[in-house]
Order: structure tokens, then sequence, then C-alpha cells
């Protein structure tokens, strides 16, 4: 068993040096200010001394030591797991099919060099699953982790018959990328993360920790701030105190959250629209509108509706997109098809 991972660690801390001394400078300044009251006071002194607390603060010596513990803690866990891995590496060495092979390395599995070839069911080779562990990593075009093979030299082979030298190359390579720091280091990745993640405290602390960061990034977007604002969110939330992991703290996770939060709020709102209305006990009629917009030449419907959603009549965006049939049937069609993906049926048609 490889110790869990702690809640937090020095050498993966999201908020760097710079950040955190220009965030310790304006505060600072604050606290300099003469009209600070004793309450606001209080809140810059509880944040001044969290932040003396982090990484930057260390003296040379104290980082140096760090360093050496979590090199060391590396160095041990990679030796663990190459005592771990070596009985079965030396059972590659004397197997003779590929299929012992991905069963004493359960991490090696087949690679192909297409979506077609995968279809067809013609691999080109191994790749390992703990250094390749994006989706489709089975169809990528990396050479990190994958053990190319001509498959056509044969998958199994009998002992009264000579290995070919691709056979035996392909378990060279195979054993040869087992050995390797990166993989080790990348092994131990997957292990620690699958026992930690069984734990109930950290599914908790997860849990916590998402709801924190989808928070940042929706107010991203609700004040209409750049998503670079994200960041800094998370840099004040870390100062505060606010538990906010070690993954997840760049914009582009903003940026990423912006699907999501639209298939919410489209989907609450499907079904208010589709839903009677308390004082009719009817459903709410349907108000089309429709705009234009002609930059250089090229035209853009604009396409909404007006409904009854939240207690009241609002205004919804359907659709705005280039024009290709400026015929009224044309138009017609694309303001049918707006409101079908607004109301996510055509039901509204007989309202």
């Amino acid at each position: 068993m490889h110790p869990a991972p702690p809640i937090q660690t020095t050498e993966s801390t999201i908020i760097t040096s710079k950040l955190n001394e220009i965030l310790a400078r304006e505060v600072r300044g604050l606290k300099t200010q003469s009209a600070v009251n004793p309450i606001l006071q209080k809140q810059l002194d509880d944040i001044i001394s969290k932040l003396d607390k982090l990484p930057h603060h260390l003296s040379a010596e104290e980082k140096k030591e760090e360093v050496q513990t979590t090199q060391n803690m590396k160095a041990k866990r990679a030796e663990d797991i190459r005592k771990e891995q070596e009985p079965r590496i030396n059972a590659v060495k004397t197997t003779r099919s590929i299929e012992k092979i991905m069963e004493y390395l359960p991490n090696m599995r087949y690679h192909y060099e297409n979506v077609d070839s995968k279809e067809n069911d013609q691999p080109d080779g191994l790749y390992c699953s703990d250094c390749l562990k994006e989706e489709n990593s089975d169809v990528s075009s990396s050479q990190k982790g994958v053990v190319h093979y001509d498959f056509t030299k044969g998958e199994s082979f009998n002992k009264a018959k000579t290995l070919p030298q691709e056979f035996s190359n392909l378990k060279k390579k195979v054993i040869s990328h087992m050995e390797t720091d990166q993989h080790l280091q990348n092994h131990d990745m997957r292990i620690r993360a699958e026992e930690w993640a069984s734990r109930p405290e950290f599914i908790k602390r997860n849990q916590q920790i998402g709801r924190t960061l989808a928070r940042n990034a929706l107010k991203a977007i609700t004040e209409n701030q750049s998503q670079l604002s994200y960041e800094m969110e998370c840099a004040i939330d870390s100062a505060k105190g606010i538990d906010i992991g070690q993954l997840n703290h760049s914009f582009n996770f903003a940026s990423s959250m912006t699907t999501p939060f639209y298939e919410v709020l489209r989907d609450e709102i499907r079904q208010q629209l589709n839903e009677p209305l308390p004082g009719t006990n009817r459903l709410s009629p349907v108000s089309a509108i429709l705009d234009k917009y002609t930059p250089y030449r090229r035209t853009v419907d604009i396409i909404g509706a007006n409904a009854y959603v939240g207690g009241k009549i609002e205004t919804l965006y359907a659709d705005g997109d280039l024009v290709k049939d400026h015929s009224g049937k044309g138009i017609g069609e694309s303001v049918s098809n707006a409101l079908d993906r607004l109301y996510g049926n055509e039901e509204w048609k007989q309202r």
C-alpha cells in the first residue's frame, strides 16, 4: 500500500509565488490605510497570517529541505514499484505470446493506427494505459508509452519454434518502458489516485472543491468578467484558507464549464416552458422575435421568444446564425428550427 497523497503539497500548490507576493502586497497596502475599521483590520490580519504560511515565505534552507524530502519520497515509491513489478517483468521475459504479456502487465493494451483499424481489429502495437490516460488513447499519434509491432509476424509461438526477432524486440521495448522513471511515476500516481478516490472523506472533499471552483467559474460568466478573473478568484479563495484542491485552477477550466452551464440552464428553461401556468393551467403562449444583423454583407438572423419563465415574462435568445435562404420559406424554417431547439420539441406550434 502506498501512502495517500496529502491534502496539500507545496510542489503542486496552485498559487505561484509571484501571485502570492502581489496579493500580500495589496492586502498589506490596505492595512496601512488609516480608514480601516476594526472588523476589516481583523480580517486582513487573518489573511496576512495565512499568506505568511504559504510556500514562498519559506527560507532557502526550508525550501531545500522540503524539495529533498519530496525527492526522497518519490525515490522510495519508485523503488517499491520496481520491486512489485519485478516478478511480472521476469515472466514477460520468458513468455511467448501477446496475450500473456497483457496478462502479466495489465497496463499494456492493444494500440491502433486509426479508427478504421480499430473497427477492423487490426492493432499496430501495444500502449501503456498508465502513461496514456486520455480518452481514445488506444488510437493516437503519440509515441509516448506506445510500442509498435507487426502482428502479421504472429501473436503466439510454441516452444518448438524460434521467436521472431520482432517479437523479442517487442518484449524488450515493453520491459524498457516499464523501467523508465516516467512510467514508474505515472503508475504510482494512478495507484494512489485509485486508493484515495475510494475513501469517503476524499469524495466529500472533492465534491466541496468542485462546488467552490464551479461557483468561481459561474461568477465570471454571470458578471460578464474575463475568464482570467477566475484564476484570481481561486487565488483569493486560497489566501482566505478555502480548500480549492490542486487542479483546475486555470482559465481553461472556466472556459470548459461554459457548455455544462448552458446545458443545465437550457434544460431548466425547457422544463418551465413546457409546464402549465399556475394561473391558467395551460401552457405559456409563444411569441417569436426575429431581427437581423448584417456585417460585411453577411446577414445573421437573431431569433428569440417571449415566454413566461420564473414567474414573469422573459425574452429568451434562441439562435443566431448566417442566413442561407433569404426567401420567406427559408426565414420561416430557420425561426421554426430555432424554437424547436429552444422548447426541446415541436409541440409549441400547437399552442
